[in-house]
């Protein structure tokens, strides 16, 4: 697993830090999406090496898979690709607290040359807590882009390497360039580092108001919902990973996550009787984020549960606990509204801020009636109402035994594969 943080930078830095290897590279891509890349290393006063890598989907921690292949594999990938090689100078310099700091000058020379720095993280947690003034570095790096659309080498590679981007399996980018990656900067500026995007920045991060941003309810913050909504689905499946790492089996089902939309959000608003503004939307109401996980068995909803409350970034609103104890007509959930520390401004202009996330942890089969209640919910005119929501209820007791019968038998499943061993 893959965790760690970007920004832009502007030349090597200027603060003394020790440095401790520096490598010459090219690399290239067969694909940006997924990502499947090529890259020789060379080691300053070392070996070179050559490795085929692959890479989820995802903005603060992606799943990597790096191997090292042979130079004659390298050429003939070289040769498939047959575009130019990113040329690439990095640095690596050791932080006062042990982490890495690696610095890269990507197409030294050319008129769209950019330095850019990353640090890599052991959790999703340490990386959200990292601050760059812990290292005296705030001057240095304060322009982050993490899960930033377009700023990946990736997307670089398509807007300077592909005229063509269905050559290498890359994907045709769409008319608004949001993720076409860094843009070219003219010869008076080429020292600045990579431009940053005005045509689309709705999933950028926060900067002052845009024509996509200064009519949304959630206002200049929009841009910061989706990184925070990544952070947490991304921290939740390393989670996941790690446990099915250790036990063998995943301790979720399902996992899905959403930004309540401008419609639904401003409804809210009215019917709260509030202003359709950010405080409202972002300060006020607290599910503008929405994360729902669904488990196979009760017990792993309360792991997850002590999982996300030992996150020191991580700050319990309130909870309510409708498992043990359901709802009249037999609902059966657990919420949780929590507080998430993130890099970036927030309505309350702190910075960092914080944005209110909203969890809900259920079971395979809580998920399915409420599925089911949700559409008598919603459902208009409906005749036999009364003897639905009577079948209903039953249904939610013989489902919660069905719950607590199935957590028992793997309970003595696993008793017996102990003896076993």
């Amino acid at each position: 697993m893959e965790i760690e943080r970007k920004w832009m930078v502007k030349g090597w830095p200027e603060k003394p830090l020790p440095l401790l290897f520096e490598y010459r590279m090219r690399q290239g891509y067969l694909s940006v999406t997924p990502t499947v890349r090529i890259r020789e290393e060379s080691r300053s006063g070392g070996d070179t090496d050559y490795i085929l890598c692959f890479k989820s989907s995802g903005t603060l921690a992606r799943k990597e898979i790096e191997l090292s292949i042979s130079e004659d594999k390298f050429r003939q990938l070289e040769d498939l690709i047959h575009l130019p090689l990113i040329p690439k100078i990095r640095r690596t310099y050791l932080l006062s607290d042990g982490s890495h700091l690696e610095v890269n000058h990507v197409d030294e020379g050319q008129k769209t040359e950019f330095w850019y720095a990353e640090i890599e993280f052991p959790t999703v947690e340490a990386a959200l807590s990292w601050k760059p003034e812990d290292a005296d570095l705030s001057a240095y790096l304060n322009d982050e882009v993490t899960g930033k659309p377009g700023q990946s080498m990736g997307a670089y590679w398509v807007q300077t390497r592909c005229t063509d981007t269905t050559d290498a399996g890359l994907k045709p980018q769409s008319a608004d360039t949001k993720d076409a990656g860094p843009k070219p900067q003219s010869a008076d500026t080429k020292d600045a580092g990579p431009e940053p995007q005005t045509t689309d920045t709705k999933d950028a991060e926060p900067k002052p108001q845009t024509a996509d941003t200064e009519d949304s309810v959630y206002g200049k913050y929009k841009s910061a919902l989706k990184f925070v909504m990544d952070s947490m689905t991304d921290r939740i499946r390393a989670y996941n990973d790690s446990f099915r790492s250790e036990k063998g089996e995943g301790i979720y089902e399902h996992l899905s996550a959403r930004i309540k939309s401008e419609e639904s959000m401003r409804e809210k608003c009215r019917r709260k009787g509030l202003p359709e503004t950010p405080d409202s939307a972002l300060n006020v109401i607290t599910d503008a984020i929405g994360i729902r996980i669904v488990t196979r068995f009760i017990d792993d909803i309360y792991a997850i549960i002590r999982h996300l409350k030992a996150s020191s970034d991580l700050t319990v609103i309130t909870e309510k606990d409708y498992i043990r104890n359901a709802k009249p007509n037999g609902y059966r959930s657990y919420h949780m509204i929590l507080k998430a520390a993130v890099p970036y401004e927030d309505v309350r202009g702190n910075f960092p801020g914080e944005y209110y996330v909203e969890i809900q942890l259920r079971t395979i089969a809580m998920d399915m009636w409420a599925s089911l209640e949700h559409q008598l919910k919603y459902k208009q005119n409906i005749s036999n109402a009364s003897m639905i929501t009577s079948e209903l209820k039953r249904c939610a007791d013989e489902l919660a035994s069905c719950d607590v019968s199935m957590q028992t038998i793997r309970a003595l499943i696993n008793e017996g594969s102990a003896k076993e061993q």
